[in-house]
């Protein structure tokens, strides 16, 4: 009942590691459906939102927006629905920019956003879904995300000094 996103950077599909070259574009093929009307598109770098890009009101559109990244991390691609008492919004997976020198770059800030919103989400899945079996099929997932972002924050080098609760 929300957005539909298909969408490649550089060529590659969500998930995906993009060798990072300072000055050098990130390209996107994005591909948005949706019944309800988009209100906006944004790309998210390591938390922040460093552009936003507003759709019209057909049902089927196609971007092709490209962005310099400041800094190695990761990105993702969200559309917010425009649709009166409720959030509705479709998100890609991230793509991770790794540095030219091959280190990786792992955010306490960007893990604990994933591990922050993980928490929120797990508790309106408790609150929202009465029948107990399906309550434990959805949270199942939650819960293996929210390992995998633990495991990754333990392991995070960069930005070292947020405290648990800053987003």
């Amino acid at each position: 009942n929300g957005p539909l996103l298909r969408v490649k950077a550089n060529g590659k599909w969500p998930g995906a590691e993009i060798p990072h070259k300072p000055g050098s574009n990130i390209n996107f093929e994005i591909e948005l459906d949706s019944n309800d009307r988009v209100s906006q598109l944004e790309i998210i770098h390591n938390g922040k939102i460093i552009k936003r890009i507003l759709p019209s009101e057909e049902q089927q559109q196609v971007f092709n927006p490209s962005v310099i990244l400041p800094e190695s991390g990761w990105f993702l691609v969200r559309a917010i629905n425009d649709v009166k008492d409720t959030f509705r919004f479709a998100s890609t997976a991230p793509w991770y920019v790794s540095r030219n020198n091959g280190g990786q770059r792992i955010s306490r800030r960007s893990t604990q956003f994933f591990l922050n919103w993980l928490d929120e989400r797990i508790e309106r899945v408790k609150h929202n879904v009465a029948n107990a079996t399906e309550r434990d099929l959805v949270l199942r997932w939650h819960f293996e995300a929210r390992e995998f972002w633990r495991q990754r924050h333990q392991n995070a080098n960069s930005d070292l000094n947020v405290s648990p609760n800053e987003p």
